[in-house]
């Protein structure tokens, strides 16, 4: 065996040191019968197979110290978003027991009916469903401080500042959204100037904003730079709104362990700055052609996407079932959208609300009556 190859620092196979051997292979090793396989591999190798395995075991300090940099740096990425020192979470947010036991705990703060704040939430639906106009519609109604436009009766009493960023469409879309929604509500002018105070609506659609996943610009699973951007946005603002998931990362969407990493960035941020995120999702095909659009499990990609969020909207465009169901023809169904509250982990669970576009794709709450069939001759009533 060569003197000057590269041998590996208190490297061991079963709590067996093969440093021992590569520094004496004579050394006796009757009691380490591992050993003295490996004795007997290495005696069948040439000099420079023996070496490259020496290297190959050496390279494992270097992978040590890759790997630590990769921690140090996760550490310093949350200690940055949280500005405290991450190991002193266990002692700093030790719950007050005496104070939970003895006194009335303050109501929950919701941003709206089901979705408390400093919490990550997913509106989950198939394309070309109304995601775009629902989640406007509720930003509006959110930043309208003047209480005037209360959307579908979701806001709460508490309003404030709303961000609405998007990768998916452009600023011409939006704004014609954006003129159908408020064109179509009985404003004034407090109204008008309480939202265009508080809410703020971006398109980066074509831009290379990632939160999370390596891509060509990045040589890390977390992109600091975009993290640190995004949460400098959220500082003062009661709701963002994320459109879509899947435009903000690069990570595989199945990957239950990279999807739970890329919801803990929303959470992190939410603590640091008091936030909320509504992050729209797409439903998944076998949903839409199962039918089972209204539950929490209809998100595509891996299942921690909506088990690491506390709140849930699904949206579903009638049926030809539920067209029978409410006496409506094969064309007028697809304009009837049924939202469901498909989980709510905070407050009661919420009924679902059937809603109707209208011009422009603006959408509204309306209220359906089945049709039951008449027994006593082939004709029907509606059921009130």
């Amino acid at each position: 065996m060569s003197n000057d190859s590269k041998k590996p620092n208190n490297y061991d196979i079963d709590g067996i040191n093969l440093d021992e051997y590569f520094q004496d292979p004579n050394a006796k090793t009757e009691s380490k019968p591992l050993l003295n396989r490996v004795q007997e591999v290495t005696d069948k190798l040439d000099n420079d197979k023996l070496i490259s395995i020496q290297n190959l075991l050496a390279d494992r300090d270097k992978i040590e110290a890759d790997y630590k940099d990769k921690m140090a740096e996760s550490y310093l990425t949350e200690y940055e978003l949280t500005g405290r020192n991450v190991s002193n979470k266990l002692v700093d947010n030790s719950l007050d027991l005496q104070s939970a036991f003895l006194n009335v705990p303050p109501k929950l703060d919701f941003v709206f009916k089901g979705f408390k704040k400093r919490t990550v939430g997913f509106l989950t639906a198939p394309g070309s469903t109304g995601k775009g106009f629902f989640s406007l519609s509720l930003a509006m109604s959110i930043s309208d401080t003047s209480r005037t436009f209360n959307f579908l009766d979701l806001a709460s009493e508490s309003r404030g500042r709303v961000l609405f960023l998007t990768m998916e469409d452009e600023h011409d879309i939006l704004n014609s959204r954006l003129h159908s929604i408020f064109q179509s509500l009985d404003y004034n002018q407090n109204m008008l100037d309480s939202i265009t105070k508080n809410l703020t609506v971006k398109s980066l659609r074509g831009s290379q904003f990632n939160l999370y996943g390596i891509d060509e610009t990045s040589s890390t699973s977390s992109n600091k730079s975009d993290i640190k951007s995004l949460t400098e946005a959220c500082k003062d603002t009661k709701l963002v709104i994320i459109d879509t998931l899947s435009k903000f990362h690069k990570e595989d969407e199945n990957s239950n362990s990279k999807m739970s990493a890329l919801v803990k960035i929303f959470e992190t941020i939410t603590t640091t700055t008091d936030t909320s995120f509504l992050i729209i999702h797409h439903s998944s095909k076998s949903a839409t052609m199962g039918g089972s659009l209204d539950s929490a499990s209809s998100s595509r990609g891996a299942s921690s996407i909506i088990d690491n969020a506390r709140f849930q909207i699904t949206m579903s465009t009638m049926t030809k079932d539920e067209a029978k169901e409410y006496s409506k023809s094969d064309d007028e169904r697809k304009f009837y959208v049924q939202v469901h509250f498909a989980k709510i982990n905070y407050s009661k669970p919420l009924d679902s609300i059937w809603l109707k576009r209208g011009d422009g794709g603006v959408l509204s709450a309306v209220e359906l009556d089945k049709y039951v069939q008449n027994k006593n001759n082939n004709g029907g009533r509606k059921n009130a």
